[in-house]
């Protein structure tokens, strides 16, 4: 008896249903084992960045998202996955980013809203600038221009957004696949000079250094520097140049392969797990640590580092510090000094990726870091803070976190103590001893640190205008912030230099 077509309809349909929830199902799985660790649960984004991002809904970007998968992006720290997954699975992991984004791209994200927040010494006020998803720009990096204009540096190239003009405006000129950060000259005044690190593609797989001026709009006068494409570039008040090179295992990497990628940081005849010093034209100074090492890179400056994402340095004491992703957990902020090795993979407060391969806590001749983050809070950039709107901060440590919705995703303010970044000191007489109450008790301990809004969301940036306010660049949502300080003698607060567009 023939069964009506109706039916014999429905049961195709169902067979069909089955084969996609099953390959849905192993994709999803695929993704979980290999990519999560990296970019989150749901592609929100941990050590690395989210993957939510609108135009990876459209149907025309699964062929991109299938060759990035496939080739990676040895410059910002993801391995080509073509030798690892199948093509099938590689499809699959594409098509579940495409599954996800479509899931969560219309629901809200739960951050901290603008308003005023409650601080230890000050109460702020957060303000959104700009949208930078809505402007649909995705920066990683920005810099004050004199004039007091932004620029943005991110997977759109430079984009600049003028003070009161309420808009942005992308620099032509580049033809970067990304730009992940950005750096003026401290010449700028003079020579014009704008300095970029470029992103890897297939004509510089290693990424690029350069540097070019921006004429009528335009990028002009372009060099290339070196192949050099480090998260963060800084310049110290002689003119010298620093870069930071990282190296990034992986989760499914045994502890064999774990073990050849991170010697690499110990390996002076390599760039990767360095920070580097140049001059600005590129050229390597003749008093750097290495230079006159048989073998060794003559423009490394301190070795050991497995992914420092963070760099600034602070003319008034004339410090480098750097902030560094940890594997699983060991997230560290150091004092970077010239020729020291800062000890990864031989020492370190986390865990390997492939949770085989123990760390030591110490070892003699390396310099420990000034303060350690485990579980890991996916540090990012930080500068210490100079200005006349937050004085009660003058010389603290700002230091901004990627981190996850349980953990991180917030501002950290540290009052170093003798160059530490401590939680809390005892109050001590002039031998050094703790002070104490009249029952014999210790003095309560002076609290000297603060987590400032917390729940923000992914923070990539910090910087600090000339008036002395804190600007952050955020993530998922893409928004530029400023905060500025709230006290009773302040009745109106200053005007905002960016309004949404």
């Amino acid at each position: 008896m023939k069964q009506p077509v109706s039916r014999v309809l429905c049961i195709v349909m169902l067979g069909v249903y089955s084969v996609y929830v099953s390959a849905a199902s192993a994709a999803a799985l695929t993704y979980s084992r290999h990519c999560a660790s990296c970019h989150g649960k749901e592609l929100e984004g941990a050590v690395g960045p989210s993957l939510i991002k609108s135009e990876w809904r459209a149907v025309g970007a699964r062929k991109n998202l299938i060759k990035t998968i496939h080739d990676g992006r040895p410059a910002l720290g993801m391995p080509a996955w073509g030798g690892a997954l199948s093509g099938e699975e590689i499809e699959g992991v594409a098509d579940e980013i495409q599954r996800v984004n479509s899931r969560v791209g219309q629901l809200k994200v739960e951050t901290r809203p603008p308003g005023i927040v409650k601080g230890q010494l000050y109460d702020i006020r957060v303000e959104v600038l700009a949208d930078t998803d809505y402007l649909k720009i995705a920066p990683s990096s920005m810099a004050f221009l004199p004039n007091g204009d932004l620029l943005l540096a991110g997977s759109t190239d430079l984009n600049l957004l003028r003070k009161g003009a309420g808009n942005v405006s992308p620099i032509p000129g580049i033809g970067a696949p990304r730009v992940t950060s950005v750096a003026l000259h401290p010449d700028y005044h003079d020579n014009g000079w704008i300095y970029l690190s470029l992103g890897s593609d297939s004509k510089s797989p290693s990424g690029q250094l350069i540097r070019g001026r921006i004429r009528s709009g335009r990028w002009v006068d372009g060099e290339v520097l070196g192949p050099y494409g480090g998260p963060r570039i800084v310049f110290d008040n002689k003119g010298f140049l620093y870069i930071s090179e990282g190296v990034v295992e992986q989760a499914h990497q045994d502890e064999i392969e774990v073990q050849e990628v991170d010697s690499v940081c110990q390996d002076l005849t390599k760039s990767g797990g360095k920070i580097l010093r140049l001059r600005d034209d590129g050229s390597i100074p003749d008093d750097n640590p290495f230079v006159a090492q048989p073998g060794a890179r003559g423009e490394i400056w301190t070795f050991g580092h497995r992914d420092p994402e963070g760099l600034t340095f602070d003319a008034v004491t004339q410090t480098l510090w750097s902030t560094e992703h940890g594997p699983w957990g060991g997230d560290e902020l150091n004092r970077i000094m010239k020729g020291r090795n800062y000890g990864y993979p031989i020492v370190s407060s986390g865990r390997h990726y492939s949770a085989l391969l123990p760390f030591a806590r110490y070892h003699e001749g390396i310099d420990d870091p000034v303060f350690h983050w485990t579980p890991s809070i996916g540090v990012s950039n930080l500068v210490v803070y100079r200005g006349a709107a937050f004085p009660k901060w003058e010389g603290n440590l700002l230091v901004t976190s990627l981190g996850s919705p349980r953990v991180g995703r917030t501002l950290y303010r540290f009052n170093l103590v003798d160059g530490q970044a401590v939680l809390f000191s005892l109050a001590r007489d002039s031998s050094g001893r703790a002070l104490k109450d009249s029952s014999g008790q210790p003095m309560p301990p002076t609290r000297r640190y603060e987590e400032l809004l917390p729940g923000i969301g992914r923070i990539r940036d910090i910087s600090v205008s000339s008036e002395g306010y804190v600007y952050l660049l955020l993530e998922r949502p893409g928004k530029v912030v400023r905060i500025v300080p709230v006290s009773p003698a302040t009745t109106t607060l200053p005007a905002f230099d960016f309004l949404l567009p």
